[in-house]
C-alpha cells in the first residue's frame, strides 16, 4: 500500500513500453477487413476519454521511436461526422503527428458513444495506464452514458447504497439501477463498497492533491491520507515533504499523528497541582517558627533557588 505512487509510475511506463514495442492491446486478426490506412488529418480525438493527463515527455519518446522504426501499431477509431474519432490510441496518434507520419493503420468499428467509451476504458485498464482518479472519473462517466443517469445521481445512489425511496431515471427503481452499477463495477473487478469508501473520496480532493496524484507523483492512498490534514498550510507542507522524500503511506500517517499530538505541558503543576509531599511541606512551613529567624529564612530561600535553578533576586 505504501508504494502506490511507484506502482502507478510503473504502470504508465509499462504502457509506454508496450507502445514502443508496437504491441496493440488487442491484436487484430491478420487480414481483418476493418483495418485500413487512414490519413492522420482525418483522425480526431474523442471529446471525452478516460485519460485526462498526457505526459509530453513520454509522447516525445514515442515519437522518436516512430521516426526510427515507423508506425507499427494500430489506432482504434469509429466513423464520426465524416472523420474518424479515436476510440483507443490517442497517445499513439499524438506521437505520429509529431513524427510527421501522413497515414496510420486503423481498426474501424461502428460503436455507440457508450460502447466506444467502454472500449477506451478497457484498453487503459488493461494497460494499467490510468491514475486511480482518472479511473474513477471514467467509470462514473461510463455509468452515466450507459445507463442514462446523471453523475450526481450515480454518486448519491452509490453513497446511499440504493436506499432511496424516490425513483431515478423514469420508472426504473434505484435498486435496479444499483444492480446495473454493480455489474459495471464488477467488469473492472471493483466491489461497490470499495468504490464507495476508497475511490469516491478522490473526487473531493483539493486541487494541489489532485494534481499531485494525476501527475503520478503520489498514489491515491497517499493523497487520501494527506487530505485528512484540514489546515491548508500544514497540508501543503506535508504534501511537499511526501513528494520530496518519497514518503510511504505509513510514514505519512506517522507525520499526521505527530501533527495532531497535543503539545506536552511545560509545567505539570499548572495542570495537576503540586504533588502531595509539597503540599504537606508547605503546610508545615506556614506553621513553622522559622519565619522569626531572618538568617534561617535567607538560607531556606537560597537553598530553594539553587534547587530550582532560579537566579537570586535582589533584596
Amino acid at each position: 500500500m505504501g508504494n502506490t505512487a511507484n506502482t502507478e509510475k510503473r504502470r504508465r511506463k509499462r504502457g509506454l513500453d508496450q507502445l514502443l514495442a508496437g504491441m496493440p492491446t488487442v491484436e487484430a486478426p491478420e487480414g481483418d477487413e476493418r483495418i485500413c490506412l487512414i490519413p492522420i488529418e482525418q483522425i480526431i480525438p474523442a471529446p471525452t476519454q478516460p485519460r485526462s493527463v498526457f505526459d509530453d515527455a513520454e509522447i516525445e519518446i514515442l515519437a522518436k521511436a516512430i521516426e526510427s522504426q515507423g508506425f507499427t501499431s494500430i489506432i482504434y477509431v469509429r466513423p464520426k461526422n465524416g472523420k474518424y474519432e479515436i476510440i483507443a490510441g490517442e497517445r499513439r496518434w499524438r506521437a505520429a503527428k509529431i513524427a510527421k507520419i501522413e497515414s496510420v493503420n486503423c481498426l474501424v468499428e461502428e460503436l455507440s458513444d457508450a460502447e466506444a467509451f467502454q472500449r477506451a476504458l478497457d484498453e487503459n485498464v488493461i494497460r494499467e495506464d490510468l491514475s486511480k482518479l482518472e479511473e474513477v472519473e471514467a467509470i462514473l462517466h461510463l455509468i452515466e452514458i450507459k445507463h442514462h443517469i446523471d453523475r450526481s445521481s450515480v454518486v448519491a445512489l452509490i453513497q446511499a447504497k440504493g436506499h432511496h425511496r424516490r425513483q431515478i431515471g423514469g420508472n426504473v427503481s434505484p435498486n435496479v439501477i444499483l444492480d446495473r452499477i454493480k455489474q459495471t463495477l464488477a467488469h473492472y473487478n471493483i466491489q461497490l463498497e470499495t468504490f464507495r469508501t476508497k475511490y469516491l473520496p478522490l473526487l473531493n480532493l483539493p486541487d494541489e492533491l489532485r494534481q499531485a496524484h494525476l501527475s503520478g507523483g503520489l498514489g491515491y492512498n497517499h493523497v487520501l491520507e494527506i487530505n485528512k490534514v484540514k489546515d491548508p498550510a500544514q497540508r501543503q507542507l506535508l504534501l511537499n515533504k511526501a513528494i520530496d522524500h518519497k514518503l510511504s503511506v505509513r510514514k505519512i500517517k506517522e507525520q499526521i499523528k505527530a501533527l495532531n499530538k497535543p503539545p506536552a505541558s511545560k509545567n505539570r503543576i499548572t495542570t495537576m497541582g503540586p504533588p502531595k509531599p509539597v503540599k504537606t511541606l508547605w503546610t508545615q512551613l506556614t506553621k513553622s517558627s522559622i519565619w522569626s529567624d531572618a538568617q534561617k529564612v535567607e538560607k531556606l530561600i537560597a537553598a530553594m533557588q539553587e534547587a530550582l535553578d532560579i537566579e537570586p533576586t535582589a533584596a
